[in-house]
């Protein structure tokens, strides 16, 4: 559960954008809202408050996390909230403030990693009243720079720089029994820039990219009063969060040299985006890159360099997160569309290109009922049982591979009885079926046999397999059928013939 512990520990800049959202119309009231909102995420902020006119100037501001195996500590020179006469307050900060991060986890050395916190041209206005606040905020460049990363890199050191060009970005709360928090932001783009070196080996490298046209918003709610330290415990209080990011061209390139060897990467991808969306019953998240290329060139290598292109990449994931009584809905995606591999590294298995170098794809799509039996946020269950969890149903949406000139697809649908697993030895017993479709197997089979990778003899015991659980398709060359029962008395027939 560290991890949901270490959730607060975000960047300094994240915390002052976060707590200004919960502003009200007066200076002092920002400044204390930011406090409000820091302690209910574990953290403790201080800081010496001077009143002048209409602007509050707090100097020394102080925000620390404590976390089970470390402490983050920030430190903000000067913030500036004036009021500006129309009912919002203009939050200024000094341009720079740094980080420390030190970790102590038992059986390792500890480790400080210091950064520092830039921005520039930052302009952030607040508005609205106590049911709800609204602000907006334009900056040149949010950065954050790594200048030491001693100990982060296993002895060695290194050097980081992210800088968000051109953000903008508006921030909405309202409160109540329940806050509310909701975010939009983009920006021209996000840079990033790292080397390292260990002299122990000889070795350094470096490493940066761009990721164009970002656009990010988020949405959360969550229990007055609630800590966000104790994670389960805020989720069971009502907390909600969800988020969406999307970009456009991304690039990156990298290099790195030792003793003994060098080599050089670069790649690129046209597009993606990552969901994420959270509560106490379900967890959704979404991964989805297009049209992704890689360049990969080492002295360890046989040849100058080898090259991967990846039409699209994509993963979802739903689940239920709470105990339940009853069966929930799941679903699972993952997908690798169109990879394709250079020349060089087909000839190392077929240089004689027999095997059709057609793009592979992958794709796992399923979806059904389970439940959790156990409650898997409790770190300390005072019983435990040997299966946490029952899936009740599976639909088979999609299953496919196609690789080499051959392609096997299937669909199918399932019930699980859960009381029943002797049938299926260590299994609940499935009833339902499954339809399989196979096309240029044989043909796969011929070329593998023809590479010398497997003996006729075996090939043909493979051969002999398909006959017994596919039918070929008439009419159509190279092309199989399979339809597998599986029987509530235990029983299975494959294309209606019974197999037990």
């Amino acid at each position: 559960m560290t991890k949901w512990k270490s959730l607060g520990a975000g960047s300094v800049l994240a915390m002052l954008l976060g707590s200004v959202a919960h502003a009200d119309v007066t200076a002092a009231q920002v400044w204390q809202s930011w406090q409000d909102l820091s302690t209910s995420m574990g953290q403790t902020v201080t800081g010496t408050a001077t009143q002048s006119g209409d602007t509050l100037t707090v100097t020394d501001v102080t925000v620390t996390s404590e976390m089970p195996d470390g402490k983050m500590e920030g430190k903000i020179a000067t913030v500036t909230f004036t009021e500006l006469g129309d009912g919002t307050v203009e939050v200024t900060m000094a341009p720079e403030y740094p980080v420390t991060i030190t970790t102590e986890i038992e059986g390792q050395d500890p480790m400080e990693i210091a950064l520092l916190g830039k921005q520039t041209g930052l302009k952030l206005i607040v508005s609205g009243d106590e049911a709800g606040m609204a602000h907006d905020f334009t900056a040149d460049q949010i950065g954050v720079s790594f200048d030491n990363l001693n100990g982060a890199m296993g002895g060695g050191s290194g050097k980081l720089v992210v800088t968000l060009n051109g953000p903008k970005g508006k921030y909405r709360t309202r409160s109540g029994d329940q806050e509310q928090m909701d975010s939009e932001m983009s920006a021209a783009n996000l840079t990033f820039d790292a080397s390292f070196a260990d002299p122990a080996n000889g070795g350094d490298g470096k490493i940066a990219g761009t990721i164009e046209a970002i656009q990010a918003s988020s949405s959360s709610t969550f229990a007055k009063g609630v800590s966000m330290v104790d994670f389960p415990a805020a989720l069971k209080a009502g907390l909600t969060t969800s988020a969406a990011l999307s970009y456009g061209k991304t690039s990156f390139s990298f290099e790195f040299k030792d003793a003994t060897s060098n080599g050089s990467a670069k790649g690129s991808a046209e597009n993606g985006g990552v969901a994420f969306a959270m509560d106490a019953s379900q967890l959704s998240y979404g991964v989805l890159t297009n049209g992704t290329d890689i360049t990969v060139s080492s002295s360890d290598l046989p040849f100058p360099e080898v090259n991967a292109k990846i039409a699209e990449l994509a993963f979802k994931l739903v689940m239920p997160l709470a105990q339940a009584d009853t069966a929930q809905d799941f679903s699972f995606l993952t997908k690798l569309g169109g990879l394709s591999v250079s020349d060089e590294i087909w000839g190392m298995f077929d240089p004689g290109a027999v095997l059709p170098r057609d793009p592979a794809t992958l794709i796992i799509d399923v979806k059904g009922k389970a439940r959790w039996l156990v409650d898997i946020f409790d770190q300390n269950p005072a019983t435990t049982i040997e299966n946490p969890a029952e899936i009740e149903a599976l639909t088979i949406n999609q299953l496919q591979l196609t690789v080499a000139g051959a392609d096997v697809s299937s669909t199918g649908d399932f019930t699980f009885d859960n009381s029943d697993t002797t049938t299926y030895p260590g299994m609940p017993k499935p009833i339902g079926q499954i339809d399989a479709h196979l096309k240029g197997v044989n043909g796969l089979i011929d070329k593998v046999i023809q590479l010398g990778y497997v003996p006729e003899e075996q090939a043909m015991g493979a051969r002999m397999m398909l006959g017994m659980f596919a039918k070929a398709d008439e009419g159509v060359e190279d092309s199989l059928s399979s339809t597998m029962e599986f029987k509530e008395d235990g029983s299975i027939f494959a294309n209606g013939m019974q197999i037990k």
